[in-house]
């Protein structure tokens, strides 16, 4: 057994004075020589764990970020605050050791930068965190971590404990020389001798002791340990290495409707604990399950499985799934955190329906509105003045937009569902463009636009659904009258293998970089665009339109010059 530095000069000086009468000043120079040589090798031991202790506050607050991702649990801010002060401290303390070491002067001098770069990086990821900002600070942690690991910060811990593992190793030698002769010198001494056993045999119990007490300690903090996951009320369940069950917490019970099974392996495991794709009966498949992604290293979230209990509840869940690495960096268990969003799904159903009855129930009358002030336009309730044609055009205007938006958001919700369908026929191209146009004619000729037709051949039949084509073009031409104040819009097709391209140019004042990463999404638009954008919805609404004719819808701008949206439309 190992006898520690301490215990050596402690056992080392009490020898020296009892062979002093016989060895005079050589015994007590000894004991001096490795008593100093002993306190230098003690030092360099301390400087090396103090090196350590700062990789391992870093690793702290990296682990304390993860945490709150996962978690959300303000406690994990405060070890990440914890691991950078400690890191700060730390670093502060070994700078002071090893002032006496000019190669490590120098390192520290390149080593404090960086120390206090990656402290500022964490104060302004948990900012982030405490601020709301959790989705970016979700991807910056994705993109590097809580503190980026600085490959120049890395290299430096290694060169510094490789100084002190060296400088280590030449004073070990230099205690080792002094250590042999104080012993050989106190060896000649048969009461020293006795003395030297009895303190090791005093050293070994204090260290079974110690070793004991240890182990006392373990037990507790893993008894803690899984009291804290006990009282989560997410369920957790893990899975070691080989996809074996390991772990499985009261709320993961409470959901899943059983506790653990550990005779079963990935590829039953979902047969086992009825886990089903949602709205099916079919079982989750083995390489989709998070846990199984998770064992291979990947971390994952999904939103569409469900727990069909023996109870015959359905139970919805949102899963995540993340590896759990061990010290050689290898996945040593998959890990996955689930809750059941019953309520949300159906706080969802109950906005789309509240959104399907009123726009169903405003739909017509607005369409009805729309009717009349057509019919006051052609004259059928008499003559009318231009001042009074004009407040009628501006109430037609608001009235399609109205009556377009109130569609749009029935058609979103329909999206939403999965119960949007097509009706496919075979029709002609140029009537459709006409009959899309229509209600458009008078509201751009008021606006000072032209509206050319180029190329569209009046012979040329596609294969869609008639009523989603219009709805999608009336889309895109108000838009383009919008967007546009001088020159015009221009219609035109052309034939591109088994697909008609059917191009709407405007020369409008085009669309910035940044709403163009918003196209065809509910994301709401941004820039000089928003005061001419309407609600944002009918390039959504058109994407799925098109998608779900088989055909797609692409643009391209230029600034200042204007956009074109190109339908691509099956030919028939």
């Amino acid at each position: 057994m190992a006898i520690p530095v301490r215990e050596k000069i402690i056992f080392g000086f009490s020898g020296a004075m009892a062979a002093i009468l016989a060895f005079g000043w050589l015994s007590y120079d000894s004991i001096l020589r490795m008593k100093e040589s002993s306190q230098w090798v003690q030092h360099t031991y301390q400087v090396i764990n103090q090196l350590h202790r700062i990789d391992e506050d870093l690793h702290q607050a990296q682990a304390g970020f993860r945490g709150y991702l996962v978690l959300q649990n303000p406690a994990f801010l405060q070890a990440i605050r914890e691991g950078l002060d400690q890191m700060m401290g730390d670093a502060v303390t070994a700078v002071q050791m090893t002032s006496d070491n000019p190669v490590q002067v120098e390192n520290f001098k390149q080593l404090m930068p960086l120390l206090n770069q990656s402290y500022a990086l964490g104060q302004e990821r948990i900012r982030l965190c405490t601020t709301g900002y959790l989705a970016k600070a979700r991807a910056i942690f994705q993109q590097g971590g809580v503190i980026p690991r600085n490959a120049k910060i890395e290299d430096l811990f290694h060169q510094m404990v490789g100084e002190e593992q060296t400088l280590l190793a030449a004073r070990q030698e230099k205690e080792a020389v002094h250590s042999r002769d104080a012993l050989l010198i106190l060896f000649l001494g048969g009461a020293f001798c006795l003395f030297f056993l009895g303190a090791a045999l005093l050293r070994v119990t204090q260290e079974i002791r110690a070793r004991e007490e240890m182990q006392k300690h373990l037990l507790l903090n893993e008894h803690r340990l899984f009291q804290y996951l006990e009282a989560v009320p997410l369920g957790i369940f893990v899975a070691d290495k080989t996809g074996k069950p390991y772990y499985i917490n009261a709320a993961a019970k409470r959901i899943l409707g059983q506790g653990l099974v550990s005779d079963v392996s990935t590829q039953t495991l979902a047969a086992t604990y009825k886990a089903y794709l949602a709205g099916t009966q079919e079982t989750y498949p083995t390489d989709q399950l998070v846990l199984t992604r998770a064992l291979l290293g990947e971390k994952a979230m999904v939103e569409d499985l469900e727990i069909h209990r023996a109870d015959g509840n359905v139970i919805p869940l949102q899963v995540w799934g993340t590896p759990v690495f061990n010290l050689a960096g290898e996945v040593q268990y998959g890990m996955t955190v689930f809750s059941d969003i019953t309520e949300r799904k159906q706080v969802d159903e109950m906005k789309h329906s509240l959104i399907s009855v009123v726009s169903h129930q405003l739909k017509t009358p607005v369409g009805e509105i729309n009717g009349y002030i057509e019919n006051l336009l052609d004259g059928i309730a008499g003559e009318l003045k231009e001042r009074q044609k004009d407040y009628l055009l501006d109430m037609r205007e608001i009235g399609l937009d109205n009556f377009r938006l109130i569609s749009d958001l029935l058609n979103i919700s329909k999206i939403e569902r999965g119960l949007l369908s097509v009706n496919l026929q075979t029709f002609k191209l140029r009537e459709t463009v006409d009959l899309a146009l229509r209600d458009y004619a008078k509201i751009i000729e008021r606006k000072g636009l032209t509206l050319l037709k180029e190329g569209i051949d009046p012979h040329l039949e596609v294969t869609a659904d008639q009523d989603k084509l219009v709805e999608t073009l009336r889309n895109l031409v108000n838009n383009a009258i919008k967007f546009t104040d001088r020159g015009g819009i221009t219609l035109s097709a052309e034939i591109e293998g088994p697909s008609v391209r059917l191009k709407i140019k405007d020369t409008g004042i085009g669309i910035s970089d940044t709403s163009m990463t918003q196209l065809f999404t509910q994301k709401t638009i941004l820039g000089k665009e928003a005061g001419r954008a309407g609600a944002g919805l009918g390039l959504y609404v058109a994407k799925h339109f098109m998608k779900l004719q088989g055909g797609d819808i692409v643009a391209t701008t230029v600034a200042g010059q204007g956009s074109t949206f190109t339908l691509i439309i099956p030919r028939a």
